[in-house]
Protein backbone atom coordinates (compact mmCIF):
# COMPACT_ATOMS: atom_id res chain seq x y z
CA UNK A 1 0.00 0.00 0.00
CA UNK A 2 2.87 2.47 0.66
CA UNK A 3 4.30 1.63 -2.28
CA UNK A 4 0.94 2.25 -4.63
CA UNK A 5 1.29 5.65 -2.56
CA UNK A 6 4.70 6.65 -3.22
CA UNK A 7 3.97 5.84 -6.85
CA UNK A 8 1.52 8.41 -7.07
CA UNK A 9 3.45 11.07 -5.49
CA UNK A 10 6.18 10.31 -8.17
CA UNK A 11 3.66 10.27 -10.68
CA UNK A 12 2.21 13.53 -9.18
CA UNK A 13 5.45 15.42 -9.44
CA UNK A 14 6.41 14.15 -12.55
CA UNK A 15 2.98 15.58 -14.27
CA UNK A 16 3.82 18.67 -11.91
CA UNK A 17 6.83 19.45 -13.65
CA UNK A 18 6.08 18.59 -16.91
CA UNK A 19 3.14 20.79 -16.90
CA UNK A 20 5.69 23.92 -15.85
CA UNK A 21 8.33 22.68 -18.13
CA UNK A 22 5.33 22.88 -21.18
CA UNK A 23 4.11 26.23 -19.60
CA UNK A 24 7.65 27.68 -19.45
CA UNK A 25 8.26 26.65 -23.42
CA UNK A 26 4.29 27.98 -24.58
CA UNK A 27 5.43 31.59 -25.27
CA UNK A 28 9.29 30.21 -27.38
CA UNK A 29 6.59 28.19 -29.19
CA UNK A 30 3.68 30.26 -29.96
CA UNK A 31 6.51 33.21 -30.73
CA UNK A 32 7.68 30.47 -33.37
CA UNK A 33 4.55 30.31 -34.95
Amino acid sequence: MLLLIMALELLFMRILVLDRLLLDRLPDLLHNL
